[in-house]
């Protein structure tokens, strides 16, 4: 899990980075906690990974917020592009447990996979779980992902009943950065998608995110399975796909990531515009190509034309 005391202590030494990052968990007593960055030895660099690692995955200890992550310290995951025609996917996948043993059950099967991070997202006894970047062409059954929805479907009594918030993210990096698409993108939902004008308000359906939201219902659950609370953030050098719910499900994981890939595609295509339409088409193509991977037999269309209103806007940011 994370990485290892040799690639933490490279790091340390080489980044201006705040000590409590890397001595905060460590009991108030150690005299570690008095040290700086420069002080610090391979030897208390290891100690301290391996303290904040069985905390993190027996919960024993307190874990106050996210920690280090493998793609910040490691250079070639830092560095990692999709080459020309590819794409990067990075999947985070929140989840909940029924008890502390549940969790720990699960948390011990994983925690010697390389460069994944756990911290505490999700329902109930929360873990969420976020896997090194991988190519768009390899992306299959043996990826941690996958393999990791593998795990929770053999452990499915163990999970809690998720809630609508707990959701699975796909990010979807390019070789190039995102700014030049960043118009085509929109305003992230979860906190406004109005465009004003003339004191009246409208989604903004020139933008994906606007189109999204615009979907019908039975539309967002066939994509997503769920009404969607985030939908997509810009990142530097890809999009985060906040539209998903959490599912014990690898084929769920392949139509997620194929959707979002047919959006990014789109996105980033400058020849076609941003409407319903478009957007429907590549949420469909996804879908469609999802079923063919995995051998499911898609359900029918259930496209109905949406009607653009406030109220309804309304709702889903309340939600």
């Amino acid at each position: 899990m994370f990485f290892s005391a040799r690639e933490l202590f490279n790091y340390v030494s080489t980044t201006d980075i705040h000590m409590s990052y890397i001595t905060g968990f460590m009991p108030a007593s150690d005299p570690v906690r008095n040290k700086s960055r420069r002080q610090l030895t391979f030897k208390e660099v290891k100690k301290c990974l391996e303290y904040t690692r069985r905390q993190i995955v027996t919960r024993e200890g307190h874990f106050p917020h996210k920690w280090l992550r493998p793609w910040d310290v490691v250079p070639h995951l830092k560095n990692f592009r999709a080459p020309e025609g590819d794409f990067g996917i990075g999947i985070e996948i929140e989840y909940g447990f029924n008890t502390t043993e549940d969790f720990q059950y699960i948390a011990n099967k994983i925690k010697d996979w390389k460069y994944i991070a756990m911290d505490y997202e999700g329902d109930h006894v929360p873990l969420e779980t976020t896997f090194q970047p991988t190519l768009y062409s390899q992306f299959g059954p043996n990826s941690q992902a996958m393999r990791y929805l593998y795990l929770l479907k053999r452990e499915e009594a163990r999970l809690a009943t998720t809630g609508i918030n707990v959701g699975t993210h796909v990010n979807v990096s390019c070789s190039v950065p995102m700014t030049a698409y960043g118009h085509r993108v929109g305003p992230v939902l979860r906190y406004t998608a109005l465009v004003y004008h003339s004191g009246e308000s409208y989604i903004n359906s020139g933008t994906v995110n606007g189109c999204l939201l615009n979907l019908t219902r039975e539309e967002k659950l066939r994509y997503f399975n769920r009404e969607p609370y985030g939908y997509i953030d810009k990142q530097p050098y890809g999009l985060e796909f906040k539209l998903f719910h959490s599912e014990p499900d690898p084929k769920q994981l392949v139509k997620y990531v194929e959707v979002s890939v047919a959006l990014q595609r789109l996105l980033i295509d400058t020849t076609t515009p941003i409407t319903m339409s478009t957007v429907r088409a590549a949420c469909e193509a996804g879908y469609q190509l999802a079923c063919k991977k995995t051998k499911l037999k898609p359900e029918a269309p259930v496209w109905e034309e949406p009607v653009a209103n406030v109220s309804a806007l309304e709702e889903a940011l309340a939600a």
